[in-house]
């Protein structure tokens, strides 16, 4: 609760708990060659895995949920945010959240999470404007990339999710490869190209 955006899912078993968060920023970014790691085994390493009848359809390796901090990295209402060439790994829950945030650049990033651990999405961009998604390659236990609009918490309630593109991109996901409509509110002008999946 350090700051009024913030949130957990109790359903999910994960937390407000975050390793990196910038509210309110501007010209901030995360760039280089190096890797970001969540250490998510500390925390589903004591989970088994489960095979329920619907992980037919998404998670095939079967899944596991345990108690956990939620996303990873989250930027929230920030403006001009640019994270770039860097390796993101091993989340115990989503990795690179993006909410009310503007004038966004992802490219080159790559993001490896465990198959069967839940609800560790790629990249969610919740209520933002501006955002290009670039060259990267994400393989992962949950969804590849969201893109929703969940605004309650924000400074402005109405905010619309819009001008999003993704492209040029190889995303392998045990749920969705791409999610458009979490939320309630609106989402518009979204644009997906070039993309390659391994599985989803």
């Amino acid at each position: 609760d350090a700051y009024p955006q913030n949130f957990g899912v109790a359903d999910e078993e994960w937390t407000g708990g975050h390793l990196l968060v910038a509210v309110g920023c501007h010209d901030v970014a995360i760039t280089g060659l190096g890797t970001i790691d969540g250490n998510s085994e500390s925390f589903f390493g004591k989970a088994s895995v489960k095979h329920e009848p619907w992980t037919a359809y998404g998670w095939r390796e079967g899944f596991r949920r345990t108690k956990r901090p939620g996303q990873m990295i989250n930027f929230v209402e920030c403006e001009r945010v640019r994270v770039e060439n860097v390796t993101l790994q091993n989340s115990p829950s989503w990795c690179l959240f993006l909410y009310g945030s503007e004038t966004v650049n992802i490219h080159g990033v790559r993001i490896f999470n465990l198959p069967y651990n839940a609800n560790t999405d790629g990249i969610d961009i919740d209520s933002c404007r501006y955002v290009t998604v670039s060259d990267c390659i994400i393989d992962t236990g949950d969804d590849a990339i969201a893109v929703r609009n969940g605004a309650k918490r924000l400074t402005d309630k109405e905010r619309v999710c819009e001008y999003i593109n993704v492209s040029n991109c190889v995303l392998s996901a045990c749920a969705c490869m791409v999610r458009v409509g979490v939320g309630s509110g609106l989402i518009r002008h979204v644009r997906f190209s070039n993309i390659t999946s391994k599985r989803s």
